[in-house]
C-alpha cells in the first residue's frame, strides 16, 4: 500500500528559516518552478501525476494526470 509523499519547502535564501512539508505524489521525480517563483510543478513517477504547488501559500493546489513513468518538467 502506497504512503503519502511529501516534499520540503525551504528559502534557499534563508536556510534558518522554517521548513513547510506539502504533500506530492508517488516516488517525486522533477521539478519546476515558474519565472516569477510562486508555483512549483513535481513530477510524481510512481503515480504519473503533476503536483502542483503554490510556493506563497505552502500547499499543492492541484494534481494533473501525466500518464506513467512522468519525469522531467520544465516551464515555456
Amino acid at each position: 500500500m502506497p504512503q503519502n509523499a511529501l516534499a520540503t519547502v525551504f528559502d534557499a535564501v534563508n536556510l534558518h528559516s522554517s521548513q513547510k512539508i506539502v504533500s506530492v505524489g508517488q516516488q517525486a521525480f522533477g521539478i519546476a518552478f515558474t519565472a516569477d517563483g510562486k508555483t512549483a510543478l513535481v513530477s510524481n513517477h510512481g503515480d504519473g501525476t503533476i503536483s502542483v504547488i503554490d510556493l506563497v501559500a505552502n500547499q499543492t493546489i492541484k494534481t494533473l494526470k501525466a500518464g506513467t513513468g512522468i519525469e522531467t518538467l520544465s516551464f515555456y
